[in-house]
C-alpha cells in the first residue's frame, strides 16, 4: 500500500489475494526522511529508520550495533509495534545500470531529475552515490509534494499527437526522455558544425577572389570540400554519441 523498500518483498512471499492475507493499515503516513506509521488491528506501527523511532521517544538498538550490522553497506529499517522495536532489517539498493545511462543522459543535458519515494533510506546524497551524479540534480519528494505534482500534472489534459511513447515504466520512461534530450543537443550540435564549415568555406572563397585565383576551384574541389565537410558532421556526431 505505501510502496515502501518491503512491499516488493511481500509481493513475492504472498500469493493470491493479498487484501485477504495482509491486515488493513489505518491513518498511514509517511514522515518526511523518517518512515512510515500507522494503525494495525488497534496497534500503532513504525516502519523506518533510527531518526523515526526518536521521534517517537523510543529506545533504539545502540549505534555501534547498528554500524556493526551495515559494514556491507546496507541501511537500517526498523519495525517498531505498540511502542516497542520488534525488529531491524538491513535493506541494501543496488542501481539499475541501464538506468544509470539514461539518467546520465539526462544530467548531461541539464535535466534535473524529481523522485517520488516513500523510503526513508533514499535521499539526495544516496543516489548522487549510486549513480554518479551530482547531488544538486535530484529532489526527492514524498506524500505530500507528490500530490501537489500530481494535482498540477493531471490539471490540463488536452488531446494531443503522440511525441513519445512509453510503456510507463520508469525504465521507459527514463529512455524517452534521454533519447528526446540527446536528439535535441545532436540537433544544436549539427547545426553548430554545419555554421563554422560554411564559414570557413566562405573563408576560403573569399581570400582566393581577393587573390584573383576563384577560377581555381573547380568542380572537384567543390565535391572534395562537401565530402570533407560530411566526414566531419559524421564524426562530430560520433564523437557525442560515443564519449558524451
Amino acid at each position: 500500500k505505501s510502496s515502501g523498500p518491503l512491499s516488493h518483498v511481500f509481493d513475492k512471499v504472498i500469493i493470491g489475494d493479498k487484501d485477504k492475507f495482509m491486515p488493513e493499515v489505518e491513518d498511514l503516513l509517511y514522515e518526511e526522511k523518517l518512515g512510515l506509521s500507522g494503525w494495525i488491528q488497534g496497534q500503532k506501527v513504525l516502519v523506518g529508520n533510527r531518526n523515526l523511532l526518536v521521534h517517537y521517544n523510543l529506545e533504539a538498538p545502540s549505534k555501534s550495533d547498528e554500524l556493526r550490522a551495515l559494514k556491507d553497506g546496507g541501511k537500517a529499517l526498523y519495525v517498531a509495534v505498540d511502542n516497542h522495536v520488534a525488529a531491524m532489517l538491513i535493506v541494501t539498493y543496488e542501481p539499475n545500470a541501464q538506468m544509470q545511462q539514461y539518467l546520465q543522459n539526462l544530467n548531461n543535458n541539464g535535466i534535473k531529475i524529481i523522485v517520488g519515494t516513500n523510503d526513508c533510506n533514499v535521499d539526495e546524497d544516496v543516489l548522487s552515490l549510486a549513480f554518479s551524479i551530482p547531488r544538486e540534480n535530484f529532489k526527492i519528494i514524498g506524500d505530500f509534494d507528490g500530490g501537489i505534482a500530481s494535482e498540477y500534472s493531471n490539471m490540463h489534459k488536452g488531446v494531443v499527437s503522440a511525441k513519445l511513447i512509453h510503456d510507463s515504466s520508469a525504465e521507459s520512461f527514463l529512455k524517452c526522455l534521454s533519447s528526446a534530450a540527446l536528439l535535441g543537443s545532436t540537433k544544436n550540435l549539427i547545426n553548430l558544425v554545419q555554421s563554422l564549415l560554411v564559414i570557413v568555406g566562405l573563408i576560403v572563397v573569399l581570400i582566393l577572389s581577393c587573390a584573383g585565383n576563384i577560377m581555381a576551384l573547380g568542380s572537384g574541389a567543390v565535391v572534395l570540400y562537401h565530402v570533407i565537410t560530411s566526414l566531419i558532421l559524421c564524426a562530430s556526431v560520433f564523437i557525442k554519441y560515443k564519449f558524451v
